[in-house]
C-alpha cells in the first residue's frame, strides 16, 4: 500500500509540474512578439487590427503572437483589402496590399456630324450605332481615340479624354466633302489650259483640288491647233485624266 501511495504522489506532483510547464510555456509564447509588415503601404490608406484604428509610422508593425488577426485597409478609390492570418511566435508575415482600384463606368461620349450616319471608330473598333449616338458605361478616367467616317468625305481622328470631374464628352463635327482630282494631257503638250474660262496653266495640268460636284467647262487653246472643248462633273473623291488629241487648223 505504501509503494503504490508513493507511486500515486509522484504521478500528481509529475503532472502538476506538467501543467504548471505547459501554462508557462503558454504564457512565455504568448507574450514573445511578432510581426508583420505592410508591402505597398502608402501614407493615404487607413489600417485597421480587429476592428481598431491604428497609426503606422513604420510598415513593419509588431504584434503579439499566437493570436488570430483582422487585418482591414481601406483607400480612396479603391476596393477594401481585407485579410485574416494567424501570428506564430517571432515570426514576421508579409502582407502584399494589392488594393483593386475602382473603375467608374459612368462616362459617355456625345457624337453628333453633319452630315449625320456617320461610322464610329472607338479606339480602332467599329461602333454598332452610327451618329448620331450615345456612347455610354465608359470608364470615367481614361482616353479614347474617336475617328467618324463618312463615304465621299474626310476621314476625322480626336480624342476624348474622360475625368471624374468631366464624365461626358461631346463632339459635334461638320463633315468636308472629298476633294476631285483632274489630270489634263495634250499632244502636242503645252497648250493652254482654261476651266470655267479660267487660265489655269498649260498641259500636262494636275489639280488635286477640284471641287466636287461642279460643271467645268473645260477650253484646250495652242497656237496653229483647233480649240478643243469638253464640260465634265467630278463626284468627291473621284479621279479623272482627260487627254486632248490637238488638230493643226
Amino acid at each position: 500500500i505504501r509503494v503504490g501511495s508513493k507511486l500515486t504522489w509522484v504521478a500528481v506532483i509529475f503532472f502538476t509540474l506538467f501543467i504548471l510547464g505547459s501554462f508557462y510555456v503558454y504564457e512565455v509564447n504568448k507574450s514573445a512578439k511578432a510581426s508583420i509588415s505592410l508591402l505597398g503601404y502608402k501614407n493615404e490608406m487607413s489600417i485597421k487590427l480587429n476592428n481598431e484604428l491604428i497609426v503606422v509610422t513604420n510598415p513593419k508593425i509588431e504584434l503579439k503572437s499566437d493570436q488570430i488577426y483582422n487585418l482591414v485597409v481601406k483607400q480612396n478609390g479603391y476596393h477594401d483589402f481585407e485579410k485574416d492570418f494567424f501570428l506564430q511566435v517571432y515570426e514576421n508575415k508579409i502582407i502584399n496590399l494589392n488594393l483593386k482600384k475602382i473603375i467608374s463606368t459612368n462616362g459617355s461620349i456625345i457624337l453628333i456630324t453633319n452630315p449625320p450616319g456617320a461610322t464610329v471608330y472607338l479606339d480602332s473598333m467599329e461602333w454598332k450605332q452610327k451618329t448620331p449616338v450615345t456612347i455610354s458605361n465608359l470608364e470615367s478616367d481614361k482616353e479614347y481615340k474617336i475617328g467618324l467616317f463618312l463615304q465621299k468625305h474626310q476621314f476625322k481622328n480626336f480624342k476624348a479624354k474622360l475625368t471624374a470631374n468631366q464624365p461626358q464628352y461631346k463632339i459635334s463635327h461638320n463633315f468636308l466633302i472629298n476633294s476631285a482630282y483632274l489630270s489634263i494631257t495634250t499632244n502636242p503638250i503645252g497648250a493652254d489650259i482654261y476651266i470655267n474660262n479660267q487660265l489655269m496653266g498649260q498641259s500636262p495640268f494636275q489639280d488635286a483640288n477640284i471641287k466636287p460636284n461642279k460643271l467645268l467647262n473645260i477650253q484646250i487653246k495652242k497656237i496653229g491647233y483647233q480649240t478643243k472643248t469638253k464640260s465634265i462633273k467630278l463626284g468627291a473623291g473621284e479621279e479623272l485624266t482627260v487627254n486632248f488629241h490637238l488638230n493643226a487648223e
